[in-house]
């Protein structure tokens, strides 16, 4: 498939013919691999809880307990893909959203790696993975408002080389997903429901920014199911999305959504061969300190 071929390619524009022969959606290699579960835990307050240890934590399996093979807390390498919206009505807002995206950069850790996308009309792998803050901010810096929105095709490829990112099985490396948008996907080979799906069968987290700022109110200005399809998206893989109806508020979520993700843990099970259910299992995680709520992705499939 040329869009896994040419992602992995700085500043190659993707456009919607790439996806004329769709590659499967990523999936795990193995039954008996561990499942592997980004989890972030906040407070009452809705405060990231950084301290927690092994102990704290529940995994649940189509609601059944499972045991713990796997654990990390802190000092885990990570990989970060930024997805920017460059349509047409991003115009007005394109250097607030640049400005924020680079305070990102900034943030970004010695063992940490970023990749900046750009999708419009097409999707435009601006900086494929690095650690060089230069170049990642170059590539922000350079995006250019124009055509239409392929939000879909844009999530898709991300995912794939987050994949093709993975490290060797004996390291863990946090996958993450920036995503801002201003409107409904006019114009994506892919449908939402198989990114989705690809999203789900993922490790990555997905947070999600809708920026809703126009000369019309956000109804008006959006179709009904844009809110929908960002929601989904960071809800399935235990992200979380953030309505931003002032772009002054841009900076403050880029960096809360950082935060969130430095301070998330990888915890990992190993399925049992024989366990009952279908082939999709959903995951739950519990906390056992009070007042504190962990999320993950929704689940996985089985094969």
């Amino acid at each position: 498939m040329l869009a896994a071929a040419c992602a992995s390619c700085a500043g190659i524009v993707l456009s919607a013919a790439a996806f004329q022969e769709p590659a499967q959606a990523p999936r795990f290699r193995s039954h008996s691999e561990l499942v592997l579960l980004p989890v972030t835990a906040r407070d009452v307050q809705g405060h990231v809880v950084r301290d927690l240890v092994e102990a704290d934590f529940r995994i649940f399996e189509n609601g059944r307990p499972q045991q713990i093979a796997m654990f990390s807390g802190d000092h885990i390498p990570t990989a970060i893909s930024l997805l920017l919206d460059t349509s047409a009505s991003m115009q007005p807002n394109l250097v607030a959203t640049q400005a924020a995206a680079d305070a990102i950069v900034d943030r970004l850790g010695p063992k940490d790696i970023g990749q900046v996308v750009a999708f419009n009309s097409t999707v435009d792998v601006r900086q494929d993975f690095t650690n060089d803050h230069v170049l990642l901010r170059r590539a922000i810096d350079s995006t250019r408002a124009d055509g239409s929105t392929a939000l879909y095709n844009a999530v898709y490829i991300a995912l794939r080389a987050l994949q093709r990112q993975r490290p060797a099985d004996s390291d863990v490396r946090r996958e993450a997903i920036i995503l801002l948008s201003d409107g409904d996907d006019t114009v994506s080979l892919l449908d939402f429901d198989r990114v989705l799906d690809a999203a789900r069968r993922s490790q990555t987290l997905i947070y999600t920014i809708d920026l809703q700022i126009g000369p019309e109110t956000p109804a008006q200005l959006r179709g009904k199911d844009s809110a929908y399809v960002l929601r989904q998206l960071a809800e399935q893989t235990g992200g979380r999305t953030y309505a931003v109806t002032d772009v002054r508020q841009l900076d403050n979520v880029y960096k809360e959504i950082y935060d969130a993700i430095a301070a998330s843990y990888m915890l990992g099970y190993v399925p049992l061969p024989d366990a009952p259910g279908g082939d999709w299992r959903a995951i739950s995680i519990a906390v056992t300190r009070p007042g504190v709520v962990a999320r993950t992705r929704a689940g996985f499939f089985r094969h």
